[in-house]
């Protein structure tokens, strides 16, 4: 199962009929083996255009040698919510937190690794002014340049574990980052919340309306640094909201009036 699909709407209308590209992009590409394992079936299936590779990932090297012998070009899914950070955590500390896991796998012996605060603890850490923007750079510094090493070019699309590169102050840092190293489209999950709310528990449906929330006021954050934010669907199509109707249900939307 390949929970991490998400949709890319570009809507094109100087003339009728009206055409629409539509993109459908794989994220959390390298967290696990199983995910990979349902990206790479997809991917071979053409039900899917592209990937973003979470770069801090247990399975990630892996990810982009299979990426490579199939000649799928990578986006980055950068990540400050989970797993660990690519920099050193000591540069971070602000964003980490020693578990007694790795990513959601517990540790033998009493083990402790630092691990990203998880995205609650995050954001509640965030709103309270308790992250450091510089600690930010810091480690999508460090996910860019390991992305470039490890899969040999520079992404030419992004989007963020959790939406994390939406949240207030993190955007701005993000944007200018991604600029440098010539990244041109970004994903903006901006969505009507009847699309997700019948859908997920109440904890799921508190974050998606955060998430919309701040979406729109990242969008002109991005474009000042020049990349673009197609059209978005999908936080109301993550693993059981996947099905055949709800996703015809979306396109008969984009198709008629080109939004979601």
């Amino acid at each position: 199962e390949a929970r991490g699909c998400i949709l890319f709407y570009f809507a094109r209308m100087p003339r009728k009929p009206r055409k629409i590209k539509l993109i459908v992009n794989a994220d959390d590409l390298g967290i696990c083996a199983e995910r990979d394992a349902g990206i790479m079936y997809v991917f071979g299936r053409s039900v899917i255009t592209g990937s973003s590779l979470l770069i801090n990932g247990d399975h990630a090297e892996a990810a982009v040698t299979w990426a490579a012998d199939v000649g799928l070009r990578l986006g980055i899914h950068l990540n400050l919510t989970e797993g660990p950070p690519v920099s050193d955590p000591a540069l971070v500390p602000s964003l980490v937190a020693l578990k007694n896991s790795n990513w959601h796998n517990p540790l033998p012996n009493g083990e402790k690794r630092h691990q990203f605060l998880g995205r609650p603890t995050l954001l509640e850490s965030l709103f309270n002014g308790n992250v450091s923007m510089e600690h930010v750079a810091t480690e999508i510094n460090a996910q860019f340049r390991k992305f470039i090493s490890v899969v040999g070019y520079s992404p030419m699309h992004m989007d963020g574990h959790n939406h994390v590169h939406i949240f207030p102050g993190i955007a701005a840092v993000v944007a200018r980052i991604a600029a440098s190293y010539g990244v041109r489209n970004v994903r903006i999950p901006n969505e009507p919340r009847s699309c997700y709310v019948v859908i997920y528990p109440p904890a799921r449906i508190h974050f998606y309306d955060q998430v919309c929330t701040h979406a729109p006021a990242a969008r002109p954050v991005y474009s000042d640094e020049g990349l673009t934010a197609p059209r978005f669907i999908g936080l109301g199509l993550v693993g059981a909201g996947l099905s055949p109707d709800r996703l015809r249900m979306c396109l008969r939307r984009v198709a008629l009036t080109g939004r979601a």
